[in-house]
């Protein structure tokens, strides 16, 4: 629980690096071109200390695994369904369509709202079978909204499922430093030890934050004694214990869930890189070794999606994590972290545009990925090696970047 603990005090450990800054592209409403800082600033500009990943290139999820097929007569049935439905498509769209498809690319996968359905779904293969197992959540993540509800801003608080080297960092700066959002996380760490909810300023004089630790089950504990959950003291809460930190909460006063993921062969490159700057032990340790020394994490975010830290994990883990997601997730992508920002800033109605939050967010660096040196070469053994240890969370990867695009369609 200490390692645990401290992997997500990466912020308090670390000095600030030059930032990095991306341009909205006038093009694309939805992209950004990276530009240096010898370029001028544009008028219609949001930037943020990230560049795109170049090693992994933005890809669609593979095919669901076997635990998702269907019966072969029922996977006959619907690929002949799909055939004539294709065909009908393609001629209405020629004949009624100026020679275009009858159907809209961009829209594949947009969120669907069904008759008589309480929420949404997208349209993709996977997100109906989820929804055919009528997977039951753990009962205190009904203290999770449904991301599809409409906001709540007097009862519900945004919480940011905190995954380290996967943008948690910077994000924590941009909300607290730039948006000047009250937060509760680790840095009420040394301060948590008071009989009252108290406030305090952090090392830059602006950012605040509440003096618990939810980083930690006893500075959840804490939390839940000094009447965290119904206080509204802080406006976001940070942490990577979903079951302990959703306990502490309730119908009438709930979390509202939103994270960042990252390529998991990335996320444990730049852990690596961390840790060598932290233990002299690692610091000593090639990749390679590294990986095979029993340092890397298995299955990090499944693990602690689903509360299960030990053991092995089966189909039926990846199965409730991924339903989790689909269910109680605003998803946001390492590789697209200026746009989940945006994504994010629209949802919960901050105020991420204004002017000087604007200025604030334009200077803000990377803190994820400072330290970064080492570029695992797909395909090589290292990279055999993390996924190996990763399989899980490597479907949940795919599976976040499905709801990434699916997820779009509400932010067009």
């Amino acid at each position: 629980e200490k390692k645990r603990s401290e992997s997500l005090r990466i912020g308090n450990k670390i000095s600030l690096d030059e930032p990095l800054r991306l341009e909205l592209d006038d093009d694309d409403p939805d992209a950004f071109r990276a530009r240096d800082e010898k370029t001028p600033a544009s008028s219609n500009f949001f930037s943020q200390g990230m560049l795109h990943d170049q090693h992994h290139p933005q890809k669609k999820p593979s095919e669901p695994d076997k635990s998702f097929q269907l019966t072969r007569s029922s996977q006959r049935a619907r690929i002949l369904i799909g055939i004539l439905s294709t065909s009908l498509a393609t001629i209405f769209g020629m004949v009624f369509g100026n020679d275009k498809l009858g159907f809209n690319m961009a829209t594949s996968g947009s969120i669907q709202k069904s008759a008589g359905s309480a929420g949404y779904f997208s349209s993709s293969g996977t997100d109906e079978e989820l929804i055919a197992m009528a997977i039951q959540l753990p009962p205190t993540y009904n203290n999770l909204a449904e991301w599809t509800t409409p906001v709540n801003v007097n009862t519900e608080l945004p919480y940011f499922f905190e995954i380290p080297r996967a943008g948690s960092a910077t994000t924590k700066h941009i909300l607290s430093h730039c948006l000047r959002l009250i937060e509760a996380s680790d840095a009420g760490s040394k301060n948590n030890k008071d009989a009252t909810l108290q406030l305090f300023y952090k090392n830059d004089m602006v950012s605040r934050f509440v003096n618990i630790d939810t980083s930690t089950r006893q500075g959840i504990n804490q939390a839940r004694i000094l009447g965290f959950a119904e206080s509204g003291v802080a406006d976001v809460v940070y942490s990577s214990l979903l079951c302990d930190i959703t306990k502490i909460f309730n119908p009438e006063n709930k979390l509202r869930m939103f994270g960042m993921f990252r390529h998991p062969v990335d996320r444990a490159a730049s852990y690596y890189d961390l840790q060598r700057a932290d233990n002299p032990k690692i610091a000593t340790m090639s990749i390679e070794e590294y990986v095979t020394s029993g340092n890397l994490d298995n299955n990090w975010v499944t693990r602690f999606l689903v509360n299960k830290f030990g053991g092995g994990l089966t189909d039926d883990d990846l199965h409730l994590a991924m339903e989790t997601l689909r269910k109680k997730c605003l998803v946001g992508l390492y590789s697209h972290l200026a746009q989940s920002l945006l994504r994010f800033n629209s949802y919960f109605q901050w105020n991420l545009v204004s002017t000087a939050s604007h200025e604030c967010v334009d200077n803000s660096p990377n803190l994820d990925s400072v330290l970064e040196k080492l570029v695992v070469v797909k395909g090589s053994d290292t990279w055999n090696l993390i996924m190996q240890q990763n399989k899980f969370d490597m479907k949940v990867f795919e599976y976040s970047q499905q709801l990434w695009e699916s997820q779009k369609s509400l932010f067009d």
